[in-house]
């Protein structure tokens, strides 16, 4: 559709269904849009992905690294699929002790 503002609500209509998304109308109008250069659109397709990523995050990130989004996209839509497997990362590496004195020390900091 020539209206931007039109693409950027067939990409987002689904944003909070979770399950009940439609993964393969999701991902045609993230797909059709992905090469727009449209901060909004982009945007559009990085929050949709990632709301979906909450849901089916395997799915997200097999249809991200399969195709060619704008960086953008790819940020928002990786976000918590990267925050997830660094946090399992880091609960790999370090002892509980110790996750458990950097929590205490986020506190004290942030307080």
């Amino acid at each position: 559709h020539p209206n931007m503002w039109i693409n950027r609500m067939g990409i987002l209509f689904q944003l909070k269904y979770k399950q009940k998304t439609n993964s393969d109308i999701l991902f045609h109008h993230c797909l059709t849009h992905a090469s727009s250069n449209e901060f909004f659109i982009q945007k559009a397709i990085g929050w949709a992905l990632r709301e979906y990523s909450k849901t089916n995050p395997l799915l997200v990130q097999s249809i991200i690294e399969k195709n060619n989004f704008k960086p953008l996209s790819v940020r928002e839509g990786m976000r918590i699929i990267l925050k997830t497997i660094l946090a399992k990362s880091v609960r790999h590496i370090f002892s509980p002790v110790f996750l458990l004195w950097i929590r205490q020390l986020q506190k004290i900091l942030l307080n």
